[in-house]
């Protein structure tokens, strides 16, 4: 998608949930911002025959969403999540806890064109500050030694740092998926890549089945490698 179409995506996703046919039995939307949170509240008005069934919370959603997984009751509850941070708020704590629920099917917008690629300093490790930002991210460390390869040479002044970074969108993004499949039973392997209006990839839409359950997760993967294609 372009940089305009991801913003359609930003906008327009709690719409979309709402003219989902059938229906949910509830809806919850999070929102830390007072001012979107007023937004929300204009949608609910234009959805009377929902608006029951409608709840927003001013929360921050990593923070609700992990009390939320607490209570949830996997034996008589399914739930879809859509996770669309706009940058690294999500940590993987937050995904170990969904997937724990055995109840959750994830929808996740990741920012790894405007997060993790741009941490990732060229020359050298990124600062403490933001290394401890990108294990947060990814839950684990792992990352200093893929992403990073001892320098082949020094620079021009004869000086350089011992490593340099060695990893691109498309490699950060097999990464990130190969970890989801380490937390959840199902993960699509055809994750959708959206681009910004310089065609530079900004952002990958993931799609996770927390329930192990053979046929229920093969359903769930069938029908999200179907959304997910390209079109």
């Amino acid at each position: 998608m372009r940089e305009p179409d991801v913003a359609e995506v930003l906008k327009g996703s709690a719409r979309i949930a709402l003219e989902v046919e059938p229906p949910f039995h509830s809806y919850i939307f999070v929102e830390r911002s007072a001012r979107k949170c007023k937004e929300l509240e204009a949608l609910k008005a234009e959805y009377p025959a929902r608006a029951e069934r409608i709840h927003i919370e001013k929360a921050d959603a990593s923070v609700f969403l992990a009390e939320w997984c607490n209570q949830i009751d996997r034996r008589r509850s399914r739930a879809v999540v859509f996770l669309d941070p706009f940058g690294m708020q999500v940590e993987w704590s937050l995904l170990e806890t969904l997937a724990a629920t055995q109840a959750v099917d994830l929808w996740l917008l990741v920012p790894l064109g405007m997060g993790p690629n741009r941490l990732m300093t060229r020359d050298d490790l990124p600062p403490e500050e933001w290394a401890n930002k990108l294990t947060r991210f990814f839950g684990s460390d792992e990352w200093r030694s893929r992403f990073y390869r001892p320098r082949a040479q020094p620079d021009l002044f004869g000086e350089s740092s011992p490593v340099e970074k060695n990893a691109g969108f498309e490699g950060l993004a097999d990464y990130f998926v190969n970890r989801l499949k380490e937390i959840f039973p199902g993960v699509a392997e055809n994750p959708l890549v959206q681009r910004n209006s310089r065609n530079s990839p900004m952002f990958l839409l993931c799609f996770a089945t927390a329930n192990p359950k053979p046929s229920t997760k093969k359903a769930a993967l069938d029908i999200a490698k179907h959304l997910l294609k390209e079109r």
